[in-house]
C-alpha cells in the first residue's frame, strides 16, 4: 500500500509561514520609514525656522547698533554703556547710540511681525545691568536698577516693544553673569541681548 504524500501539506504550511514573516517585515519596514520620514519633517520645520530667524534678525547685524557675539551665541549692544561706580545714571555720553540702538531694535522687531515669513516669530529681549567686584554689598539691586535706567530711558524717548511679539525683561546679574571681563570696572554696564523665540 502506498504511503500518503505529506509534501504539499508541509509546502503549504510553509509558503503560509514565509507569507507572514514577509507581511511581519513588510509592517516593521513601513512603520520605520513612517518614522523616518516624520523625523525628516520636523528637521525640515526646524531648518526652516533657523531660516526664518537668520532673515528676522540679519537686519541687526548692523556692526553699528548691534553685533553676533560668536563667544556667547547672541546679538548684544555693540556699544558699551559704562556707567560710574556705585550709580545707575546712564552716561550722557552713551545716550545717543543707546537710543538709536533702542530704535533699530523696535524698527526690526515691529518688521518682522509685519513680514508674512517671520511674523509669527516671537522675541525675548534681556536688558542686563552688571556691577563690578567690590566691597559694595547691593551690586545685585544695583546692577538691576542700571537696566531699569534704560528700560525707562527708551521708554520716556517712546521705545516700545510689541507684548504681542516680543517680550522685555530686565535683570540684574550683579557680579555674576557671562561675557564678564577681567577688567572689573569695565563691568559696570549694561547687555542688551536679543534671543529668537522658536515655539515647540
Amino acid at each position: 500500500m502506498q504511503r500518503p504524500s505529506f509534501f504539499w501539506a508541509g509546502y503549504a504550511d510553509l509558503m503560509t509561514g514565509l507569507f507572514f514573516v514577509m507581511l511581519v517585515l513588510y509592517v516593521l519596514t513601513f512603520k520605520v520609514l513612517k518614522e523616518r520620514e516624520e523625523q525628516y519633517k520636523v528637521k525640515a520645520q526646524q531648518f526652516e525656522q533657523m531660516q526664518r530667524i537668520t532673515e528676522s534678525l540679519k537686519q541687526l547685524d548692523d556692526k553699528e547698533n548691534f553685533a553676533y557675539d560668536d563667544a556667547f551665541n547672541r546679538f548684544t549692544l555693540k556699544k558699551r554703556v559704562s556707567f560710574a561706580t556705585l550709580t545707575s545714571d546712564i552716561p550722557a555720553a552713551d545716550r545717543p547710540a543707546l537710543l538709536r540702538a533702542g530704535k533699530k531694535l523696535e524698527r526690526v522687531i515691529n518688521e518682522a511681525k509685519k513680514n508674512k515669513t517671520t511674523k509669527n516669530l516671537k522675541y525675548l529681549v534681556i536688558i542686563e545691568g552688571m556691577a563690578s567686584k567690590d566691597n559694595y554689598t547691593q551690586n545685585y539691586e544695583l546692577s538691576y536698577a542700571r537696566a531699569k535706567a534704560v528700560l525707562t530711558y527708551w521708554r520716556e524717548n517712546g521705545i516700545l516693544f510689541d507684548p504681542t511679539i516680543c517680550e522685555l525683561l530686565i535683570a540684574g546679574s550683579g557680579t555674576g553673569g557671562i561675557g564678564r571681563s577681567n577688567t572689573e570696572t569695565t563691568n559696570q554696564r549694561i547687555i542688551v541681548q536679543i534671543i529668537p523665540k522658536i515655539g515647540r
